[in-house]
Parts: C-alpha cells; sequence; structure tokens
C-alpha cells in the first residue's frame, strides 16, 4: 500500500482556496478521499462533484462516493485499494472535460396542498411577500427545483 504524495493533497485542518478551479484532495482517516471543489453554489460545480462521484464509483476498491453540493466523498477500503491510483484516479476524473457536462437527473412531482389547515401560512406570506396567495402559489409551483444534495436528515434536500 501507498500513502498519499504530501505534495498533491492538503493536510489535515488546511482549507483550500475556495475560489481556485483547481480541486483539492484531502485524505479522510485511512478509507476516505474527499475531493473539494470551488465552494459556491453552482449547478456546474454540483455537476461535476456528481459526475467525479459517477466515475469514481466503479473503481475496484471504492466502497461508496457521496457528491455533495462542491465535493465528492470516495470511501474506499484501504486493504485492496491502491490509494495512489485512487488519487490518479481521482485527478483523471475532475479532468476529464466529459465530466463537466451538466449531469442527468430524474424530475420528480411532488405533490402540495396550499392553504387551509396543510398550509395555515399562506395568508401570511402572501401578506409578507406583498402577494395575492394565488400568485404566491403560482410562484411557488411554477418553479422546478434543482435538488444539489440530500442533507443531513435522512431525505432532506437542499435545493
Amino acid at each position: 500500500m501507498h500513502l498519499l504524495p504530501p505534495a498533491r493533497i492538503l493536510p489535515s485542518g488546511h482549507s483550500p482556496d475556495v475560489t481556485a478551479a483547481t480541486p483539492s484532495f484531502r485524505p479522510l482517516a485511512d478509507c476516505g478521499l474527499l475531493i473539494e471543489l470551488e465552494r459556491r453554489l453552482d449547478p456546474e460545480v454540483n455537476a461535476r462533484a456528481r459526475a467525479i462521484a459517477a466515475r469514481l464509483s466503479a473503481i475496484p476498491g471504492v466502497i461508496e462516493t457521496v457528491p455533495a453540493l462542491c465535493s465528492a466523498l470516495i470511501v474506499f477500503d484501504p486493504l485492496s485499494t491502491d490509494v495512489a491510483a485512487l488519487l490518479d484516479a481521482a485527478e483523471g476524473a475532475t479532468q476529464t472535460a466529459g465530466a463537466w457536462s451538466a449531469a442527468s437527473g430524474r424530475l420528480i412531482e411532488v405533490p402540495v396542498v396550499y392553504g387551509g389547515t396543510a398550509g395555515p401560512d399562506l395568508e401570511e406570506v402572501a401578506r409578507l411577500c406583498g402577494l395575492t396567495p394565488d400568485q404566491v402559489v403560482r410562484e411557488h409551483a411554477g418553479v422546478e427545483y434543482a435538488v444539489y444534495m440530500l442533507g443531513f436528515t435522512p431525505g432532506y434536500p437542499y435545493m
């Protein structure tokens, strides 16, 4: 087994340049590699994180990949994976032009009820926004929301 070469990773406790276009690689314990991209809420950055995670999930020894807003966590078996090879694959995945295109997804329609006992704050939201309740419903329901990641509560979407 090889250790990660120090020149290619950030040491623990070091924060990456959050504006840099070059990803940083951070080891997590003995079985994780965190790939951090630009730290900003951006559909393209999120698509890159998801594409990197998807690409690296096929590597033998990778147990799980977890894409997030602007990073991807690679969890691997340190007894069956050559860490240097994993880092090479991660660097290659971050540099591959095809991986930067918009990630595919699926459209899920979520039924919503507005007003009444299911939405008792509709009138207050409308008043605070200077809209009618019907305008609030049209504004809210008339948008497709992109889910960037699922959060700390199971199934909680960050949109």
